[in-house]
């Protein structure tokens, strides 16, 4: 589980592990809602951070009880003499969920599933109205408002429906008072716009001396010299991928476009990055920051410089293997 600060606000480790999480299952391209219930769960702030509210991670409350017709999430706030006093409801549903449908040209509706998305969560708003009555200062706050969350589909998939005015009337004619769809790549990177960036530090590749260089200290002072950095150009690959995962010996996961290489230490998860399909020269640069290593470990990684049993060390100093 996350660790929290005492004022319920994660540290920088905590962010950079659930955005890192959220990365793998938008990679996955076959993730479920059961897997965002449990990420979100696990770490709430990537809500609190990335909707549009000022929330604290304590007002996200986990619901979606099996057997249970309800909403994943509901908000409000666990000490309201913190000044959130927010309101509302979060209905998930899958990142290849369609938002809208175009039946002609012209028009434009809501997909059956957002569609359900949006009664769920109207629904789940007149629970979250009776928890507002029921708190003993409620009469003494005016203009509480219910806010109406579904999160689902990607932007990718409908941005160029949205460029058109005509659609934006058509669709606010059909949502709920209050509700809001967003897509899951973009309260993505809402969320990443608070988590702090990676630092990494250029080191000589090799120690060089006076004597290496064969200077005259009478004619080139010391200080004048400039070490010899080295700045890699290596770039990961699909085979570089693949050798990672087979040197740690990761469970593959076929996607329909991807695969997803899961690592595990003495039955724990450890990390997954996924794998994508097509051209060898593929991009995968991802790959360092969800092993959590820098660019330049998974260099040495994949040339055999750095043995598993040293990134397992790694891992240890991380704290990431408790």
């Amino acid at each position: 589980m996350a660790s929290f600060l005492e004022d319920g606000l994660p540290n920088d480790r905590d962010l950079k592990i659930a955005r890192d999480r959220y990365a793998d299952l938008l990679a996955s391209q076959n993730s479920k809602e059961r897997d965002w219930q449990a990420l979100f769960t696990e770490h709430p702030y990537v809500l609190s951070l990335g909707l549009p509210l000022k929330l604290s991670p304590r007002d996200i409350h986990p619901c979606a009880r099996p057997g249970v017709s309800e909403a994943d999430f509901h908000i409000y706030p666990d000490d309201e003499t913190q000044g959130n006093t927010s309101y509302g409801v979060i209905e998930l549903k899958r990142p290849d969920s369609r938002i809208v449908t175009v039946p002609r040209k012209d028009v434009i509706l809501l997909s059956r599933d957002a569609q359900t998305a949006a009664q769920q969560a109207a629904k789940d708003a007149d629970h979250v109205r009776a928890k507002l009555l029921h708190r003993p200062d409620h009469s003494l706050i005016i203009g509480n408002q219910i806010h109406l969350f579904v999160i689902m589909g990607l932007s990718v998939a409908w941005r160029r429906e949205l460029e058109l005015e005509f659609v934006h009337r058509q669709l606010e004619t059909q949502l709920p008072a209050g509700l809001q769809i967003i897509p899951y790549d973009v309260l993505y990177k809402r969320f990443s716009r608070s988590v702090p960036p990676d630092t990494h530090l250029l080191v000589p590749a090799i120690p060089v001396t006076e004597a290496d260089l064969q200077l005259d200290p009478k004619v080139v002072p010391p200080e004048s010299v400039t070490v010899p950095v080295e700045i890699s150009r290596f770039a990961l690959n699909g085979d570089h991928a693949l050798k990672i995962a087979a040197k740690l010996g990761a469970e593959i996961r076929s996607g329909r476009t991807h695969d997803m290489a899961i690592f595990r230490d003495q039955g724990k998860e450890i990390a997954r990055f996924g794998i994508r399909r097509g051209r060898k020269d593929l991009g995968h640069d991802f790959i360092p920051r969800q092993l959590h290593m820098t660019a330049r470990q998974a260099q040495t990684f994949v040339s055999c410089q750095l043995s598993k049993d040293e990134y397992l060390r790694i891992l240890n100093d991380k704290d990431l293997l408790r």
